[in-house]
């Protein structure tokens, strides 16, 4: 994708933003929050703008009382962290985390936490830390049978 397509990306989703906003469609405002924090990670020169909407996307997710949502809030939130070279708060993001997938017990949330924890502690060059939750993420996988959390744990 080049950046004309990526700036008429963000066009659409804050278009979407706007009406979910004006329409009091909150959980429709969160998802819009959420696709305008992933393009934006994808854009160079764009990532602090991606902390701000995947923040906000986390705040409306904590709002609607969806332990799920708030739990791919903050995982898009620590790596946007991660990007911006915020290691420690991508960190902290990943420890709340971790403490609504233990209300959630879905072995997808705890693979991918783990696999986000990896990279997390790479950053902040943990490397006995990294490795440990990059076993973790794949044991999960593994355990899972599913092909999909396999390759992602792989590529972290």
């Amino acid at each position: 994708i080049d950046a004309q397509e990526y700036e008429q990306a963000i066009c659409c989703l804050k278009k979407i933003v706007e009406t979910a906003h004006s329409l009091g469609a909150t959980r429709q405002l969160a998802h819009g929050c959420s696709y305008l924090g992933i393009v934006l990670q994808r854009m160079k020169g764009h990532q602090d703008q991606c902390v701000e909407w995947h923040q906000r996307h986390s705040q409306l997710a904590e709002g609607l009382g969806d332990i799920e949502e708030r739990c791919r809030a903050l995982s898009n939130l620590s790596s946007s962290y991660i990007l911006t070279n915020q290691a420690r708060k991508a960190v902290e993001a990943q420890e709340e985390q971790l403490e609504l997938i233990k209300e959630t017990r879905t072995q997808k949330d705890l693979c991918r936490f783990y696999g986000n924890m990896s990279i997390s502690y790479r950053s902040v060059q943990n490397f006995e830390r990294a490795v440990e939750c990059h076993q973790r993420s794949l044991q999960i996988a593994m355990d899972e049978q599913d092909a999909y959390l396999q390759c992602m744990s792989y590529h972290q």
